[in-house]
């Protein structure tokens, strides 16, 4: 997601303006610290940690469950 903000910056708005290109670098940097520290500060309530794990549990199961099933998948050729 930084990378792609710093490039949607870089060449987007501020393209066409050499002197702000300069002020590009660390304000992407500023944007993505404030960021994640926000989403840090809102992990350390244990209310919200709880209610995110308790959201992704599913996500995460149906992602082993895909990469178990890729791995059957690739694995029954070779081993018949």
């Amino acid at each position: 997601m930084t990378a792609a903000f710093f490039a949607a910056q870089f060449l987007g708005p501020l393209s066409a303006v050499g002197e702000l290109r300069l002020l590009v670098p660390p304000s992407v940097a500023a944007a993505a610290l404030a960021f994640f520290l926000g989403v840090a500060s809102l992990f350390a309530h244990p209310a919200f940690r709880q209610a995110v794990l308790a959201w992704h549990r599913p996500i995460r199961l149906a992602a082993a469950v895909a990469l178990v099933l890729m791995a059957v998948s690739v694995a029954t050729p070779i081993l018949a």
